[in-house]
């Protein structure tokens, strides 16, 4: 097999995936509860370390692909094509705990009270200066 046809292979992988998984995502987001808790999956479930995870996973994909890009730099391939293998890899595991992570725990809500002690303590602030 020629690169031409590896190539056209994969870029019709990459467009699949680039369909069905927000199809998927927006799937899950919209079930109703009911159906969640079929397939197992029950609001605030046991994984509120995941914002950190995630934090630590997106880092790690940062390093490797500036690692990745002075690799290419340099004209070393096989060390280029490790580094972006690797940030696939994480990219794809945040993606799948961030999933989870939102389909086990309610959005967060802000603003309301927060803003109006705010906006109480700064016009306290403008009328004594």
């Amino acid at each position: 097999m020629s690169n031409s046809t590896d190539d056209k292979k994969i870029i019709r992988l990459i467009y699949a995936l680039s369909v069905i998984i927000p199809l998927a995502v927006v799937l899950l987001m919209v079930l109703p509860a009911e159906w969640k808790e079929g397939l197992g999956i029950s609001e605030n479930s046991a994984v509120s370390s995941f914002p950190f995870l995630h934090a630590v996973l997106n880092g790690a994909t940062f390093v490797c692909l500036v690692a990745a890009g002075i690799a290419i730099k340099n004209k070393k391939i096989t060390v280029h094509k490790t580094f972006m293998l690797t940030a696939f890899v994480l990219s794809s595991l945040f993606l799948i705990s961030y999933i989870i992570y939102h389909l086990t725990h309610p959005s967060a809500k802000f603003g309301g009270e927060v803003q109006e002690s705010l906006r109480g303590s700064m016009a306290a602030k403008a009328d004594n200066p």
